[in-house]
Parts: C-alpha cells; sequence; structure tokens
C-alpha cells in the first residue's frame, strides 16, 4: 500500500538541527523531499527565555491550524516521545487536529517509565491522554513492550498500533580495525552524555576489563555532549585514565569514522529509551553492541547473537562481558557479520517505504 498521489500530510518534528534521535530521524529519512509531504518544526534550537518559550509555542499553534486550513492535509503525523515535556505540547496539537476532524498517526520515540507511572496514577493526565493521543487513527513504537503500556493507557484495542525500528546511516567509511591477537580494542560509547545513559559505568568498566586483560590495550572513545560531559572527564582525570577520548558531539564524516575505528558499542543505560539510532549504526558497522536490555533495544539486539544484554548497571559486570568479547577475535568477527546483515532492515530506503505504508493504512483506515 502506498499513498496516493494527491495525499498531503504533515509530519511534525523537532528542530533538525538539534541533536536528538527524534531530529537524526527525521534529517535522515527526509520525508519533507517527496510531493505532498511537509515538516513542521515543534520547537527550535537554541537558548530562549521563558517569554520567548511562550510566544514561540502560542504562535506555533497557531500557525499549524492555519496550515492544516490553507494546505488541506490529510494526515498529521505527530512525533513525541512520551515524557512531560512532549506529553502536553504535541498533546495540544493532537487536540487541535482532531477538532479539525483531521486523522491522526503517533509515532512514540523516548519512553519515560517515571512519567508513564505518574500518567496512571493521575485522573487528570489519564483524562487528558485519553482525549489526546487516545484518540489517534494508529501508532508506530520501536517495540512491542510500548504497544501493551499504550493499551494499558487506554488505547483502545481496535486502534492499530505498527511496531517499527528507528533509521541507521549506510555504513559509507570503511572499517579500520586492527587485527590479530596484538591488535589493539576501540570500545566507542556514542550517546548523549547523562549519567542515566551510563557513562560514568562505560568508564569504570573499561577500566577493570582493562585490569583484566592486561595483554590488550582498551581504549574508551566518549562521542556526545550533555550535561554530565565534565562530569565524565573529572572522573577520567580522578582515575588517571588513559586512552579516554571525548570528541563532543559528532556527525557526518566523523560520525562515520568513529564508528569505523571502533570494534564494541558500549551504552549501559537505564535511560527512558526508545530504540538509539546508534545502537542500529554500531550494528550497520559490525560493532559488537555491548548494553542493557531496556525500551525497544531488545527487539532488535538477541543476546549472544548481536552482542550483550547485560540486565545489571553494575561496572563490574560490563567489565567482564568487555573482557570476553575483547579476547575472543572469532566471537566479534561473527558478530559483526551478524550485525551486518541485520541492519539492512533499519536502512533509509526500508524505513521510508514502511512509514508510507502506514501512513496510507491510517488514511485508508480513517476513509472507512
Amino acid at each position: 500500500m502506498s499513498l496516493p498521489a494527491d495525499t498531503r500530510v504533515l509530519v511534525l518534528v523537532p528542530d533538525l538541527n538539534l541533536t536528538g534521535g527524534v531530529a537524526h530521524y527525521y534529517a535522515t529519512l527526509a520525508l519533507d523531499a517527496r510531493p505532498g509531504i511537509d515538516y513542521f518544526r515543534v520547537n527550535r534550537a537554541g537558548a530562549e527565555t521563558m517569554a520567548g518559550k511562550i510566544l514561540h509555542r502560542a504562535a506555533g499553534y497557531v500557525r499549524f491550524v492555519g496550515l492544516i486550513l490553507l494546505r488541506r492535509y490529510q494526515l498529521v503525523h505527530v512525533n513525541p516521545s512520551f515524557n512531560a515535556r512532549s506529553f502536553y505540547r504535541d498533546g495540544l496539537f493532537v487536540w487541535l487536529a482532531r477538532r479539525m476532524h483531521r486523522p491522526i498517526l503517533v509515532t512514540m520515540h523516548g519512553w519515560d517509565d517515571d512519567f508513564e507511572r505518574r500518567v496512571a496514577q493521575s485522573r487528570v493526565r489519564r483524562w487528558f491522554f485519553r482525549a489526546t493521543f487516545g484518540r489517534a487513527q494508529g501508532f508506530i513504537v520501536l517495540g512491542s513492550l510500548f504497544e501493551r503500556r499504550l493499551r494499558a493507557l487506554g488505547v483502545p484495542e481496535e486502534t492499530p498500533v505498527w511496531v517499527d525500528t528507528t533509521v541507521t546511516e549506510p555504513a559509507t567509511v570503511e572499517a579500520t580495525r586492527p587485527a590479530g591477537p596484538d591488535g589493539s580494542i576501540r570500545v566507542l560509547f556514542m550517546a548523549r552524555v547523562l549519567r542515566e545513559k551510563g557513562v560514568l559505568v562505560a568508564i569504570d568498566a573499561v577500566a577493570e576489563a582493562r585490569a583484566r586483560l592486561p595483554q590488550r590495550r582498551i581504549s574508551l572513545v566518549i562521542a556526545g555532549d550533555g550535561p554530565d560531559l565534565e562530569q565524565a572527564a573529572e572522573h577520567v582525570r580522578r582515575m588517571g585514565l588513559d586512552d579516554v577520548e571525548f570528541t563532543g558531539y559528532v556527525r557526518g564524516v566523523e560520525k562515520q569514522r568513529l564508528l569505523a575505528e571502533a570494534d564494541i558499542f558500549l551504552l549501559p543505560t537505564w535511560h527512558g529509551e526508545g530504540l538509539p539510532c546508534a545502537v542500529l549504526e554500531a550494528m550497520a558497522h559490525g560493532l559488537v553492541v555491548i548494553t542493557r536490555p531496556v525500551g525497544g533495544i531488545p527487539e532488535v539486539i538477541v543476546d549472544g547473537e548481536h552482542g550483550f544484554l547485560v540486565e545489571s548497571t553494575d561496572p563490574t559486570a560490563f567489565a567482564e562481558v568487555l573482557r570476553r568479547v575483547a579476547a575472543d577475535d572469532e566471537l566479534r568477527a561473527r558478530i559483526a557479520a551478524a550485525n551486518r546483515r541485520a541492519a539492512r532492515r533499519f536502512e533509509k530506503d526500508a524505513v521510508v517505504q514502511r512509514v508510507l505504508e502506514v501512513q496510507a493504512a491510517v488514511l485508508s483506515r480513517a476513509a472507512v
């Protein structure tokens, strides 16, 4: 099923100059380059005063209504994360679209477990959810567990929910990893630098893995920025670790180079994840993924086949997996091959086609 040629779709997106996963997803898909599909920014990059944010938000709602009426969009595709910031901001966009009798498709990206509990425990928040998102004509989620959670919050059983992935950029830089028993091992942490993304756990785990496997030189690259960047750098200095590089936020060729040079992707996260794009990018480059079974990650990482899922947040647990992977060249080669095969499903053209098919299905269902 594909969108009819004369269909107009408005896709609500963050400012694509931002560094988050949703911005990366829609910048990569470039749906707005296709006839009939336009992007509508729900926020913008750069610091603003509180008054500026309020004025910008209010103007955004007015512009949203005007665009739908003027350009006669037939489908509104909203892209929140399930957290306090997106819940109300995007919920109002959904409410406005419903008032104008437009079908709504919702893609849920990140998921904050604590906020989910707050919604479930609040009569007002539950009502708001059911009156806005709960009335959508369809959902895309990044893992089957999120479908179950949406149902528990009040999404009707008859509302279709599609489980799909985020997107990865194709590997355009050839791998440059050293081979052989004396080769060094490069570990890559690539994410927003937050404690709950596991950056300090990653540092401690690499330090411990080095002590357990002194015959291998294990280095760590931390790619990203965020509020805990300085704390992470101070943690490295305090431990006296060498071979730890902080690159800041990377994109494009520089990101491709870091992925091509790495052997292991390490993300000991307990953050409210959907499905991090960086996990898929690591798979596409043939890295062994070592992470935790949060969000939609277990939907794509089969333990022992594409990498390893560690239940604990204890650095020692991650250090033992790192030691095993770093010591075993055959294991890394086997997982690298499996990940490159699996990642084809996450490439841009495949994901775009699936998104267009879901949009067409929602429109078809709304027309019945």
